[in-house]
């Protein structure tokens, strides 16, 4: 069995990462996505403290694993938000994706992911069946 946190840095990472998804589903509540992102960005700097720390790869891990124990509070946009504020470079933008779809019984359904140089880093694969309606280039503030 692989262990997810191998040392005590892997679980700081891990629990920044917590933390951030939390701030950003409580922060959805009371403001709309564009607040929640100008928010985002005005803080962004602390994520390029923390991207300091550790790389891209070991962030999109505790993204998505501590998404998946935090179960439904940790939604795709709550999660590309996070990757949005922890991973926009000074010269590597990113795009945040929503897109929709007709699902079962015609339901409308929604997805959010991230990508960057056309490679999706949060959203899984998920992205090709979804028709994008929002695209937002972000880029280091």
């Amino acid at each position: 069995m692989v262990r997810l946190m191998r040392e005590p840095l892997d679980a700081a990472c891990f629990a920044i990462v917590a933390i951030a998804q939390a701030g950003v589903r409580a922060a959805l509540v009371v403001m709309p996505i564009r607040a929640v992102r100008r928010t985002g960005a005005r803080l962004r700097f602390c994520g390029w403290l923390i991207a300091a720390r550790w790389n891209e790869d070991r962030l999109l891990t505790a993204i998505d694993a501590t998404g998946r124990r935090l179960g439904s509070y940790s939604t795709c946009l709550v999660r590309a938000l996070v990757a949005e504020m922890l991973l926009t470079g000074i010269d590597r933008p990113m795009r945040l994706m929503i897109g929709v779809r007709r699902g079962t019984h015609r339901r409308l359904e929604s997805h959010a992911w991230i990508e960057r140089d056309g490679r999706v880093l949060v959203g899984g694969s998920a992205g090709d069946r979804y028709q994008p309606i929002v695209e937002w280039e972000t880029v280091a503030s």
